[in-house]
């Protein structure tokens, strides 16, 4: 089974916070390999579900990380699939990553929130 990097995912719940830093999107690799690129499209929110689909390499591992506010970032494994229905609590808000690897590589997308949510790494 491919390694998966666990990376934290916070949710700030905090609207007027103006200093938001960087997020870097992929971690940098070997120049022998090329870098992995995933992109997480914006979530579609159906209130008791989130719809999440992203692009990337075909032959890479995904998982997706799901983070709710004043709970710890949960991870779930989908193997190859780059679609993931993520069941969620009705007016809750949320934040959404995609990770990636090809057993070398690794890479994760921007946070995605929902429901107005401040995502932070």
């Amino acid at each position: 089974m491919a390694a998966v990097v666990v990376a934290a995912l916070a949710v700030v719940n905090r609207k007027d916070q103006s200093d938001h830093q960087p997020i870097a999107g992929t971690t940098p690799s070997p120049a022998s390999t090329p870098a992995l690129v995933v992109k997480l499209q914006p979530p579609a929110d159906h209130s008791t579900y989130v719809e999440l689909t992203w692009t990337g390499p075909a032959d890479v591992n995904y998982a997706v990380v799901v983070a709710q506010v004043g709970k710890p970032a949960d991870l779930k494994l989908v193997y190859k699939r780059t679609k993931y229905r993520v069941a969620v609590v009705p007016g809750v808000q949320y934040c959404f990553a995609v990770q990636a690897t090809d057993g070398i590589n690794t890479a994760e997308t921007d946070p995605r929130p929902v429901r107005d949510a401040q995502c932070a790494h």
